[in-house]
């Protein structure tokens, strides 16, 4: 009897671990109304606590109703386990400009399957905001695109460009280093094969 139980655990540690058997927690900080970090990349099992920190209401609400958060106060945290792959956008329903996506993965044998395709073309808000010097701005493009990248004043003139290239599908960031410009406010737009999104932007020095 003794036998063929130390057989049977043998066995069993033999066993491979299955991913979901190692489910992760991430946080995601709701703070100066963005979400942080950005565009945030977990495996299917895995969850995901938003948690605010700044001093007005927020929520976490899927762009699909896949999840809804109740109004948090400051400290309060949501979360929510997400057991299928793929691209999740998502906003505060309160601040509807404060916007953010989970890219959700699978994991097949003893790798990891590449990161999905974005499905649309999605901009996200620049980080640090406000910021000193220098700031990345995220975005990411669902197929191969021509992309466009200009930062103007809030008088609309042009004050550097950053990117004017053919890029493949997926996500990308691109740093912006505002060192010889003054403190003020900012706006930079990105242009994908004619579709153009914006975001506004303070450099405090």
């Amino acid at each position: 009897m003794k036998r063929a139980i130390v057989i049977l655990a043998v066995m069993m540690a033999a066993l491979p671990l299955t991913r979901t058997a190692m489910a992760a927690s991430y946080q995601v900080s709701i703070s100066s109304f963005a979400f942080t970090p950005h565009g945030r990349h977990i495996i299917v099992g895995d969850t995901i606590i938003w948690r605010n920190l700044d001093s007005v209401p927020h929520t976490s609400t899927s762009d699909n109703g896949l999840w809804s958060s109740p109004n948090l106060s400051t400290n309060q945290t949501y979360m929510h386990i997400f057991t299928g792959s793929g691209v999740f956008p998502y906003h505060c329903a309160i601040h509807v400009s404060m916007k953010d996506t989970i890219f959700v993965e699978t994991q097949s044998g003893t790798g990891d399957s590449p990161p999905a395709t974005p499905q649309e073309f999605e901009l996200s808000p620049n980080y640090p905001n406000p910021f000193n010097a220098q700031t990345i701005i995220k975005y990411s493009i669902p197929q191969t695109a021509h992309v466009n990248i200009e930062i103007f004043n809030v008088l609309g003139q042009e004050v550097d460009a950053l990117v004017d290239d053919q890029q493949a599908a997926g996500e990308h960031q691109v740093t912006w280093n505002a060192g010889s410009q003054a403190s003020g406010v900012f706006f930079y737009r990105v242009n994908v094969d004619g579709l153009a999104k914006m975001g506004r932007m303070s450099l405090l020095k």
